[in-house]
């Protein structure tokens, strides 16, 4: 057990880089809040929850996303983004007055 301790210990250490990222960066301290509490307005309709992690992800959901949209109209779709281009790119593909039930989101933490 020791030696599992210890790693998860020197896994967590490795990862303070990662959060003194989100301290001194602006846009991810923009972002932070939505980590935690993501953005999404509450719903009695199904939602769906898509994942992109890069940019690339992102525009390649774009024949997936329509063809959604027209099938099923009431279906409400969470695109949720991991980085702020990311989320900048989704907002430009999905824009709220053609995509009304595509909600873009920052991804939130596990």
């Amino acid at each position: 057990m020791l030696v599992f301790d210890l790693l998860y210990f020197l896994i967590i250490l490795l990862a303070v880089p990662f959060w003194i990222k989100y301290l001194f960066k602006e846009e991810y301290r923009k972002i932070l809040r939505h980590r935690f509490v993501p953005a999404l307005p509450p719903s009695e309709n199904k939602r769906l929850w898509i994942h992109a992690v890069s940019v690339g992800e992102v525009k390649s959901l774009k024949n997936l996303m329509d063809t959604l949209c027209q099938q099923y109209p009431e279906l409400e779709i969470a695109l949720s983004v991991t980085t702020p281009t990311g989320c900048e790119i989704a907002q430009k593909e999905y824009p709220k007055n053609k995509y009304k039930n595509i909600h873009v989101i920052n991804a939130p933490l596990d």
